[in-house]
């Protein structure tokens, strides 16, 4: 690459930002639940309180109190990045957007190097970038405020640096890639199969190179570790555990209900009992269920694209392809509860890049056959109306729901501020979302278990007011219908009861 190109990229990153920041300021209140947890944790790091959460997400890792050491779950690259802008720019929704917003214009930037890689003339790199600068689902995800845009910038920049390793092998350049592994892993657990993608992909790679391929994964793990490692200290000191979250637990979940239980926890022989049957048609629902999610990230680009882009023999396709397989195999095979419920459309925005430039690459290949040069032509219009529909349908909804969320939560928060002690924990179904807007501590309602377990769970914490959102499980009608429980307040879609003594 040379100056043309590098403003060529400022030019795509300026494009991206705009478009994704005109997004990001009709959206008044954060999507749930996740991004409130990134939120509230970055701001206790940059008030001081370091690492630590106020919410009971789920049970699985047992705590004694409801303020506990954070990240037992989630990553902490998007808080810590959040905590920055926030000392940066002041504690707002905005500020805690900014990472995300950033992180999300480069990946059309990262679309563009990628491209030139394929094509001298840059004209059909500019056409990839463009697919990606107005993406219905990657602008979303830049301006949420949670870890996706992020994941997807280093994991696709990760992606690309292997690649040039395996073209040109460098020891530092593997260093670094090994750098970008482990922030993407900071950033979501899934990118710790980058590096066993990546490492396999220079295995095959270097087959004739054996020991120079495996001083190339030294590198690699040497420059993950960087970044990791002081991670895993960290969790070690505050859970006596690098892996905190029990990932038998997680795999064993034959719904996601079950996350939430605070008795009746998932487990390996409960799975088992219910024989292989039901256990392998979950693991096949998550499967193709993440076949849609891919479409529907890369849409409408990603579908024309990807199977192009996954069959070339170019370095930066060959590694991807062998992730692309590790992470949908891994991730919905594994762990098919979570992969159904989001963990997978959160760690799929590394697609957008390689089913932008697959789907130039089917476009281009009939404009160089002159008699499909008008099909090509059509194809190119239909793909960018596609993009810039699906844009004009989706958005308006997103940014009224978050508008009926700000006044909904709003209103909840202004009911607990005069009727619950500010020292007393919230039992709900959208803890951390509740969270962000009160401030009061949250614990999540096992919504599968019935009243008695959430009293046990309640008297534990010294919870006595819950918090329904919508109907989930056997709640609230448990609620309405159990004795010793009285509603205190009603709103559409809200209903708020306390439990006597």
């Amino acid at each position: 690459m040379n100056r043309r190109d590098v403003l060529i990229g400022l030019g795509i990153f300026a494009a991206a930002l705009l478009m994704r920041a005109v997004f990001a300021a009709r959206l008044v209140f954060p999507p749930l639940d996740d991004p409130a947890f990134y939120i509230q944790t970055a701001r206790h790091v940059a008030q001081g309180r370091g690492l630590v959460s106020d919410v009971l997400w789920n049970y699985f890792v047992p705590f004694q109190t409801v303020t506990h050491p954070s990240h037992e779950f989630w990553m902490p690259l998007a808080t810590l990045a959040m905590a920055a802008s926030i000392r940066l720019v002041g504690d707002t929704w905005p500020a805690a957007q900014l990472p995300g917003l950033i992180a999300g214009a480069l990946l059309p930037v990262l679309a563009y190097a990628l491209g030139r890689t394929v094509w001298s003339a840059r004209r059909w790199a500019v056409l990839a970038a463009g697919l990606l600068i107005s993406s219905a689902v990657s602008v979303y995800q830049s301006a949420s405020g949670d870890s996706a845009a992020l994941y997807a910038a280093l994991s696709t920049a990760a992606l690309l640096a292997a690649a040039r390793v395996m073209k040109r092998p460098s020891m530092g350049l593997a260093a670094l890639t090994g750098l970008l592994c482990g922030l993407s892993y900071l950033a979501r657990s899934h990118g710790s199969l980058l590096i066993v993608a990546i490492g396999a992909a220079w295995l095959i790679d270097g087959r004739r190179d054996v020991k120079g391929a495996i001083k190339l994964i030294g590198g690699l793990i040497a420059g993950a570790g960087i970044v990791i490692g002081p991670w895993w200290v960290r969790n070690l000191i505050a859970f006596g555990s690098i892996q905190p979250f029990p990932l038998t637990t997680a795999l064993a979940a034959r719904d996601y209900g079950e996350w939430f239980n605070y008795i009746n926890l998932p487990s390996l022989e409960k799975l088992l009992s219910d024989g292989l049957g039901p256990a392998l048609a979950l693991r096949g629902q998550a499967l193709w269920h993440d076949v849609g999610v891919i479409a529907l990230i890369t849409f409408p680009f990603g579908v024309i694209g990807l199977l192009p882009a996954l069959g070339r023999r170019q370095a930066e396709f060959r590694v991807f392809a062998i992730f692309a397989a590790l992470i949908w195999l891994g991730v919905s095979g594994l762990f098919p509860v979570p992969a159904l419920t989001g963990s997978f459309y959160h760690s799929a925005g590394t697609f957008g890049a390689w089913g932008a430039v697959g789907c130039v690459i089917a476009v281009k290949a009939l404009f160089d056959r002159s008699r499909w040069r008008m099909m090509s032509v059509a194809m190119s219009a239909g793909v960018v109306a596609l993009v810039i529909g699906q844009a004009a349908l989706a958005w308006p909804g997103v940014w009224a729901d978050s508008r009926v969320n700000a006044l909904k939560y709003e209103a909840v928060a202004q009911w607990l501020r005069s009727n619950a002690p500010p020292d007393q924990p919230i039992v709900t179904n959208e803890a951390h979302s509740l969270n962000y807007a009160s401030g009061y501590a949250a614990l999540t309602l096992p919504h599968q278990e019935d009243v008695t377990v959430l009293r046990t769970l309640a008297d534990k914490y010294g919870a006595r007011v819950v918090v329904v959102f919508g109907s989930i499980g056997l709640y609230p009608q448990a609620l309405a219908e159990a004795a010793g429980v009285r509603l205190r307040a009603e709103w559409p879609d809200v209903r708020i009861y306390e439990l006597g003594r």
